[in-house]
């Protein structure tokens, strides 16, 4: 869902991005993050039932590879269900940043509109178990490298925004 709205601050619009799927990707991460945890679970209350001290190194450094590996998975969870794209139109610069509900992820990105050029759609294909996805990204040129704006986006969705908000920075 796109949502475009008065930059709070003034002088600017703000578009705010949130991925296409949730349903069926969320309950695709959420069964695969509990199998992990629970099955996670079952082995470190194995090693607690043998005893700390009997627990040998390498078992530590995978209880910490399994910590590191949930966090990445609940990381996804998160961004599924409450993650945005907000990019920021102003007159001097774009200013792109992610957010997982209040708490930014990364850094905030700005571009000087002068060095923006070259703004299209581009087609990417994701693979799931042999099966191919299509979804759309909306790059552009800036200071010799390609960026991306904004991903994961519908085909419609993609169009809409170069069309509209973006119209301006769209190559012919």
């Amino acid at each position: 869902m796109n949502e475009l709205r008065p930059d709070s601050d003034g002088g600017g619009r703000e578009i705010v991005v949130r991925p296409d799927y949730r349903l069926p990707k969320t309950l695709l991460t959420l069964a695969i993050l509990l199998s992990w945890v629970f099955g996670g679970f079952a082995v470190i209350d194995d090693f607690i039932a043998r005893g700390t001290h009997h627990i040998p190194t390498f078992a530590w450094s995978i209880i910490l590879m399994w910590l590191g590996a949930s966090l990445v998975l609940a990381l996804s969870l998160l961004w599924i269900l409450f993650g945005v794209q907000r990019v920021l139109i102003r007159s001097d610069g774009l200013t792109l940043t992610r957010k997982i509900g209040p708490a930014s992820i990364g850094k905030a990105e700005a571009f000087a509109l002068a060095h923006i050029q070259n703004m299209k759609i581009e087609e990417r294909e994701y693979k799931l178990r042999g099966k191919t996805t299509v979804k759309y990204a909306i790059t552009f040129d800036y200071l010799g490298k390609n960026r991306l704006l904004l991903d994961h986006l519908s085909a419609h969705r993609a169009e809409s925004l170069l069309s509209g908000p973006l119209h301006r920075f769209a190559s012919d």
